[in-house]
């Protein structure tokens, strides 16, 4: 896995999930409520549907702190 820095990193590892270029797997961080940041890891992965990928798949995980 790889750390993404923000919103756009992540969009773009979205991006290629959802132009069937492979699941993918990045650690980043969350913005909590309170204003901190949480990191996790994020697994994408594409959902086919008669082998076109028609969304993706989301699971986030939390990371603990060293």
């Amino acid at each position: 896995p790889v750390w993404l820095g923000g919103r756009a990193d992540a969009a773009e590892q979205v991006g290629a999930v959802l132009q069937d270029r492979g699941a993918r797997a990045f650690e980043t961080a969350l913005l909590a409520n309170d204003g901190s940041e949480r990191p996790v890891m994020m697994s994408l992965a594409p959902i086919r549907i008669d082998h076109v990928v028609t969304g993706a798949t989301l699971i986030v995980s939390a990371l603990r702190k060293h």
